[in-house]
């Protein structure tokens, strides 16, 4: 065929250059059976599906927190407050005891229902919630069909290489595609506003709508460009047109900094661009998303090798520091209960797993171990290390890896470094017990800071007061700076703190040598690092460490950084979760102190804010 060129709305701005691949998500939809009603059964099989889709979900969120995409894993803790609404459920559950329809029949006229309430609403923002939706029914029908499959397994293991054709551009979609590692995509229906291109744009995943999406049937398997600066797609481009892969990654050359900058990690994919030019190495790959993505059962230790070894070849000469599995708080597994527990944060995690399933930990040494490659040194942290007990049992498992490998001929490494990621406040007034028998310290903010404070980062209504620049927690990192260097150990710091430009010069001033952020922070923390002035970043350290409140030490910063802090998670109103009287985040399973208006249904802390918002509807009703 010969070229051909279409305009195009851009939707996620980028270019790129693939082989096409249309996949009709119309005809997997309409696909998917129906089934018979079966009173009881229909329920429970919703039940089991929803339950599903939940856990899934849920993990989904935990990777994209685990990746510092907080944005994008409340795009999708959104939809599972969708399905955990009580009046969705009601909803199906009478469709199904009433009309004696299937449950896929009962999810599909609850869409109807929702998007004609929707579009009546008149708010565009809102009818964007239609897409998703639509995402949601279309994820528990999946569950709820045994053949059901990946929208991009047809693609095969070529998919990498491909730019997907689609109706329509749905969340999952683009989850999905930045799994199989899809290069682009085309739909024929969506906007710049809706939540699947917002996450687009996070991932960096080029994305165009044009006219008629059934076009591109017939150019399936044929080089497509898109070209998200001159707004067109284009079949069969010459080959001078554009580049055929996105450009690499733009990092800064590595400068004479205060400290040394490393990278954090969750896939040897992402390892695009010059990396090495800009980091040290790899301060923490997080191992646990490899087991997240694994939705079947534990990935296996050949599994384990093949993308340790992979990570290994991309930083030769390189140190590279792999974070055990640390499974827990908000990052389950859809195959591994965790038993039930108030307060996952505190709970069943990282090694206290170990305890009831030692195989876990020693399946995943012994694939690091065989993985390692000369020329690079191999750290390996070990977190939610509380004390020399808890240190002790680890190690014990650590030999016991040794040993079986020994005893089969495996090739392996044992020339590796042993450190603990600092994220319990027991752990920091046990640390000149612990020294002695580890070789680096790596201090998790994100963990350490909600201990230390009582104060979970996650929940919306306490997360203000979860702030980092609090005095106590200031002094009590720099003990465990002081006390690192008079052992004469390395220390490096992690977490969103380390990320933080506004928090930088802290960090400078309070000792720290070694930093780690995400790839997509390192071009904005190198160029904070090289405007400092260390014994600038001292007094401000000294300063704040002796402020006689966080606001205060707050008010510090500011003036150093010549800015206004803001902390605290934001969220939303079409979230569904604010009371919108009072402001406070609220639960909306089993929560009966809800309103419906204008197409979106309310929810309330109290009966009294619920009372409240009705009379403010009277009277504005009364005002007209």
């Amino acid at each position: 065929m010969k070229r051909q060129e279409m305009r195009a709305v851009v939707l996620s701005p980028g270019v790129v250059r693939g082989t096409l691949g249309f996949i009709s998500i119309e005809k997997m939809y309409h696909r998917l059976s129906a089934g018979k009603n079966s009173g009881t059964t229909e329920i429970e099989k919703l039940q089991k599906s929803v339950g599903e889709v939940v856990d899934e979900l849920e993990s989904l969120a935990g990777i994209l927190e685990s990746e510092n995409m907080h944005s994008e894993a409340s795009i999708i803790r959104t939809h599972v407050l969708f399905l955990r609404d009580p009046e969705f459920q009601k909803k199906v559950c009478y469709e199904i005891q009433t009309h004696l329809v299937s449950a896929e029949t009962a999810l599909e006229r609850a869409l109807i229902e929702f998007s004609e309430a929707m579009v009546k609403a008149g708010n565009p923002l809102l009818s964007e919630r239609i897409m998703d939706f639509k995402d949601i029914v279309l994820r528990v029908r999946m569950k709820m069909s045994e053949t059901a499959q990946s929208l991009f397994a047809e693609l095969g293991i070529e998919a990498r290489n491909h730019v997907a054709a689609l109706e329509e551009l749905f969340p999952s979609v683009v989850l999905e595609a930045k799994k199989w590692g899809i290069q682009g995509l085309i739909v024929g229906r969506g906007t710049h506003l809706s939540h699947a291109a917002i996450m687009a744009k996070s991932f960096g995943i080029p994305a165009v709508k044009i006219e008629s999406i059934e076009q591109l049937k017939a150019w399936n398997g044929s080089e497509v460009l898109i070209d998200g600066e001159e707004s067109r797609v284009v079949l069969e481009p010459g080959a001078g047109e554009a580049p055929s892969m996105l450009p690499p990654l733009s990092l800064p050359a590595r400068m004479d900094l205060p400290v040394k900058v490393w990278l954090n990690v969750t896939d040897p994919e992402l390892l695009k661009g010059d990396w090495t030019s800009a980091a040290e190495g790899i301060g923490l790959y997080r191992t646990e998303v490899l087991f997240m993505q694994n939705e079947a059962d534990f990935p296996s230790e050949e599994e384990q090798y093949v993308v340790y070894r992979r990570l290994f070849s991309q930083c030769v000469g390189f140190p590279v520091t792999i974070r055990t599995l640390d499974i827990g708080g908000d990052k389950t597994l859809p195959h591994f209960s965790m038993g039930p527990q108030e307060n996952p944060y505190m709970g069943l995690r990282a090694h206290r797993v170990y305890r009831f399933h030692p195989e876990l930990f020693i399946s995943q040494m012994k694939a690091i171990l065989r993985a390692k490659l000369a020329g690079s040194e191999l750290r390996i942290l070990y977190p939610m290390v509380g004390d020399a007990d808890e240190l002790s049992f680890i190690q014990g498992l650590v030999r016991k890896a040794l040993r079986s490998l020994r005893s089969s001929g495996t090739g392996h490494t044992e020339n590796f470094l042993q450190g603990i990621l600092l994220e319990v406040p027991g752990a920091v007034w046990n640390l000149e017990n612990l020294l002695g028998r580890i070789d680096f310290i790596s201090v998790g903010t994100n963990d350490l800071l909600q201990f230390f404070l009582a104060c979970d980062r996650n929940n919306a209504n306490v997360s203000a007061s979860c702030r980092p620049e609090n005095p106590g927690f200031l002094r009590m990192l720099k003990y465990i700076v002081d006390t690192a260097k008079r052992f004469e150990k390395k220390l490096s710091i992690c977490g969103e703190m380390a990320a933080d430009a506004d928090f930088i010069p802290v960090l400078v001033g309070l000792g720290f040598e070694h930093i780690s952020v995400d790839v997509h922070s390192l071009q904005t923390v190198t160029q904070a690092l090289a405007r400092l002035n260390v014994e600038s970043c001292t007094a401000l350290a000294r300063d704040c460490m002796s402020a006689r409140s966080t606001s205060e030490a707050r008010n510090l910063m500011n003036r150093f950084n010549g800015n206004s802090m803001q902390r605290g998670v934001p969220f939303r109103e079409e979230t569904n979760d604010v009371d919108p009287v009072c402001g406070m985040v609220v639960f909306t399973a089993d929560n009966h102190l809800s309103a419906f208006r204008r197409g979106r249904r309310y929810y309330f802390c109290s009966k009294g804010c619920m009372d409240r918002f009705s009379s403010e509807k009277v009277q504005k009703g009364a005002r007209k």
